[in-house]
């Protein structure tokens, strides 16, 4: 068995716009990618260190690469992957997104030496059409108005929004939102842990006149008791993202009241977000798959694997934006929703089943 070379680079783009929440404002992209060559075949794979999210940033997803780079050389196929994995539990969790994009570009590279589509090979169902949902950040009501018109001329009808501290504001960009979407509008809001109480979040919500079904991280992370408060007061279902990084924070939550945000990058790549899926259904949690602003097409594609893993539990998934955001893409053919909001995964080729651009990869400084 040949030896696995890898290497960590980025992938600098603009986005077309900038897009803000509680968090931070982005106007470029920010990830780690990960090469993995053997045999004559390479696998891709991508991380989105997030500092408001697992702490990370690309420097210290670059210093877990160059301090496990040798042992990372040894794994040769899927089983010892997952052993790797167990050895190595508390690395990973002080840094999902650099392993994430190492994981994957293995599972891509292993994939395609097998000569399977991702979902064979991990012994997921077939990749499936799913129905993406309309992500609009904090903007004025001009922008607002414009990117919901685009979302509308797709016939996108669910939509997650951001909040801001600002009731006013917002009352005015749900207003928006919900009479160019239409009377079929079903509005999620995401107040990335702006509330310090149960009754601030309310009070918010009050103001706003916000008729949603779910709110995500109302407050700060993991505090289940506080969420628990504002699922009772307002009625909403509250969604984890921040609070839902490991399998052992679904311990302290269970029932349809919640729902588990998964995101690939964050819980550090596919296998571990399939325990978080294993782990989401065993509590009797909702799911729903989530993405980083500004990723590309390669986490897309791996999260459509997660997707199929989901099947009629999946209860809606934002992915596939980096299309229409990013100034230009990292792979061809490029994962993006089409009318309806409707995406498939690319049918063709082994492994990911997607070309990357390796001339637009930099390395990591």
């Amino acid at each position: 068995m040949t030896a696995v070379q890898l290497r960590l680079m980025t992938f600098p783009a603009r986005f077309r716009m900038r897009f803000t929440h509680g968090s931070a404002t982005r106007s470029e992209t920010e990830n780690v990618v990960c090469i993995a060559h053997a045999g004559g075949l390479t696998g891709y794979g991508e991380g989105c260190p997030r500092g408001y999210v697992t702490g990370e940033t690309i420097a210290t997803a670059t210093r877990f690469f160059e301090a496990h780079r040798a042992s990372l050389a040894d794994i040769s196929d899927l089983p010892t992957l997952r052993a790797w994995i167990g050895a190595h539990g508390d690395a990973i969790d002080a840094n999902p997104a650099a392993f994430a994009a190492i994981e994957i570009a293995l599972i891509d590279l292993f994939a395609q030496q097998a000569g399977q589509g991702v979902e064979a090979f991990l012994g997921l169902p077939p990749p499936r059409a799913v129905i993406i949902s309309a992500a609009l950040g904090v903007t004025g009501r001009m922008a607002t108005a414009a990117i919901s018109f685009g979302y509308r001329a797709f016939g996108m009808t669910n939509a997650k929004v951001k909040l801001s501290p600002d009731p006013a504001a917002d009352r005015a960009r749900l207003t928006i939102i919900r009479r160019t979407i239409g009377r079929a509008a079903r509005l999620r809001v995401d107040a990335n842990n702006l509330f310090q109480s149960a009754d601030d979040c309310t009070a918010h919500l009050k103001a706003t006149g916000a008729q949603v079904w779910a709110i995500e991280e109302p407050l700060a992370a993991r505090d289940y008791a506080g969420m628990r408060a504002v699922a009772s007061m307002t009625g909403a279902r509250i969604i984890l993202d921040e609070s839902g990084v490991r399998p052992e924070d679904l311990a302290n939550v269970e029932g349809a009241d919640w729902i588990v945000n998964l995101r690939v990058s964050k819980h550090g790549g596919l296998l571990r977000s399939l325990d978080m899926l294993q782990t989401a259904r065993q509590r009797g949690l909702g799911v729903i798959l989530g993405c980083h602003v500004g990723e590309t097409s390669i986490l897309s594609r791996a999260a459509l694997a997660l997707a199929a893993a989901c099947g009629v539990d999946l209860i809606a998934m934002e992915c596939a934006y980096g299309g229409y955001l990013l100034a230009h893409d990292l792979t061809e053919p490029r994962i993006r929703f089409g009318r309806g909001g409707i995406i498939t995964a690319p049918a063709d080729g082994p492994g990911l089943g997607v070309t990357v651009l390796r001339d637009r990869l930099v390395p990591v400084t």
